[in-house]
């Protein structure tokens, strides 16, 4: 579930609670307008975990070890990378750097050579590359051209 109130495309709420509940997981943050979709979870799973329903990212970032900006819609392989998401992670950056927490932010959808090091100049350090690594020619390569960029674009950074 996104912290924009969204549900991914693979299973709902419920489902999702479910595969937590059964991986052993006993506090699960979700955005507070997804709720009312709490009445879902069967009663043996809500009182065996503790939901926390958020408003914003911000409230649990001290929290967190990563944090995941999707720079794509989820769901398939291959899309664009939605340039609006560099500013999702500049102001993970800077609410980091603010508060002097250590968490990553890892980026995930449509990283290539030509969004990758915009996406690490605005803070990324982990990065996620499917279609660029894969989607034609050598894998090897392909990773060494990312890597090399994404090295360069870090000492570019400001």
């Amino acid at each position: 579930v996104t912290l924009q109130g969204r549900v991914l495309p693979i299973g709902g709420l419920k489902q999702k609670a479910l595969a937590a509940h059964a991986a052993g997981l006993t506090d699960v943050v979700i955005p507070e307008r997804n709720r009312a979709d709490l009445d879902d979870v069967p009663a043996d799973v809500r009182e065996a975990m503790r939901f926390h329903p958020v408003m914003t990212v911000g409230e649990v970032l001290d929290l967190v070890d990563f944090v995941l900006v999707m720079s794509v819609d989820p769901g398939f392989g291959g899309q664009k990378f939605i340039p609006a998401s560099l500013e999702k992670i500049r102001k993970l950056a800077t609410m980091r750097a603010a508060k002097g927490l250590n968490f990553r932010i890892e980026v995930d959808g449509g990283i290539a050579r030509e969004t990758i090091g915009d996406a690490v100049r605005a803070g990324a350090e982990v990065l996620v590359a499917g279609n660029a690594v894969f989607g034609q020619g050598e894998a090897k390569k392909n990773v060494q051209d990312l890597l090399k960029a994404a090295r360069e674009a870090t000492l570019q950074k400001v």
